[in-house]
Formats: C-alpha cells, structure tokens, sequence
C-alpha cells in the first residue's frame, strides 16, 4: 500500500534544499529541488522498510508542521509524496 506524506522543502541560504518529513522524522538534502525530493524519497522509503522488518509500527502522516524547525532558511515549501509499493507497504 502506497503512502503519502507532507514533506518541508527548505532553501537554505547555502542554495542547497533540505527535505523534511514531519511525521516520521526522516530528513535529506539535495543541491535543487528535484534532487532533494528524490534524496527523502529514497531515505523514507528505506526508514519504512526498517520499520516494517522490526515490527514497528508505520506512522501516518499528521499533517502537523508544528514541531519543524525552519531555522534561517531562506525560503519554504510544502509538497506531498507517495512512496511504496502494494507489495513492499502494509
């Protein structure tokens, strides 16, 4: 089963792009927007399959964006991923 989360993109004021999942912690970087995306893409899709082989449960995504740390950012975004598969999801 597929899942959604809200990700936080953040410009750094490097010029690089930080990637923030709120509701299971996860976070990566890129030098642009696509490759930030497809860095936490991958990050949480491997967070999610650890959890699943420990028997850990799998939070859904809140919403919640409180908590995010922004720092001195220069600029945010919000976007919605869907990572998984049927197969390797439950």
């Amino acid at each position: 089963m597929a899942r959604t989360y809200t990700v936080v993109l953040l410009r750094e004021t490097d010029g690089r792009y930080s990637a923030i999942v709120p509701a299971t912690g996860c976070a990566s970087w890129g030098d642009s927007v696509p490759e930030a995306l497809a860095a936490v893409t991958e990050a949480l899709e491997l967070q999610i399959e650890c959890m699943l082989q420990h028997g850990d449960p799998v939070p859904d995504d809140t919403g919640d964006l409180a908590g995010v740390d922004v720092g001195d950012s220069a600029e945010g975004f919000i976007y919605r991923l869907t990572v998984g598969q049927a197969a390797a999801i439950g």
